[in-house]
């Protein structure tokens, strides 16, 4: 039976009603004190902007930019992303940074991908794409995958040839999830795709207690 594991989400996105911001000092105590205390993982979540009509907007940190900076001030604890998203993010791009960051992480990056969703905003603030947001999941790891584990793939909706990134990461388990106000049932299949496990997502445990 494989061993349990249990990791940490870094505070990146405002929370409470006065929308506190963590500084980064703060998550990189936060990390560190993890790494200390035994945790297996520590997740950074793939947000970039929340609003409502009847509350204030709800700014974040960017993730990846985070988990690079986690990675190099920690030394065993394994960094994630929980998880990025499909609709945000190139896959061509999003398979540099995956390398990247497993690069700089020695090995201990643990890859998320999500569908990402047009609510509450964030896509429309940053002229994101809002639409296809399934078939561009679906695209996405069928591009992300194949480029970290054979370096080679064809794409359809982002473009028909991805250039192949440089050097592909060794064996990192790629989890895929999402929120459960943006994805049907056949977006949490564990095994599509190659992924080694999935992941769901509150949408309510991102939105700050009144």
């Amino acid at each position: 039976m494989p061993r349990f594991e249990i990791g940490i989400v870094l505070p990146l996105t405002q929370y409470g009603p006065e929308r506190i911001t963590a500084r980064w000092t703060e998550i990189r105590a936060i990390a560190l004190r993890a790494e200390a205390a035994g945790f297996d993982t520590v997740w950074t979540p793939d947000e970039l902007l929340w609003r409502w009509d009847d509350r204030p907007p709800m700014g974040a940190w960017e993730g990846v930019s985070v988990a690079g900076e986690v990675a190099a001030v920690t030394a065993t604890v394994k960094v994630g992303t929980w998880v990025m998203s499909a609709l945000h993010r190139n896959p061509g791009i999003t398979a540099k940074a995956v390398e990247t960051l497993d690069e700089i992480s020695g090995g201990r990056f643990v890859f998320g991908l999500g569908a990402g969703h047009a609510w509450p905003g964030q896509a429309r603030t940053f002229g994101l794409p809002e639409d296809h947001i399934f078939d561009r999941f679906d695209e996405a790891v069928e591009i992300i995958v194949p480029l970290l584990r054979r370096g080679t793939v064809v794409g359809r909706l982002v473009r028909p040839d991805q250039e192949v990134p440089d050097r592909a990461p060794a064996g990192d388990p790629v989890r895929r999830g999402g929120s459960g106000i943006a994805l049907p049932v056949r977006a949490y299949r564990p095994a599509a795709h190659g992924a080694d496990a999935k992941a769901d997502e509150d949408p309510e445990a991102l939105t700050p207690a009144a």
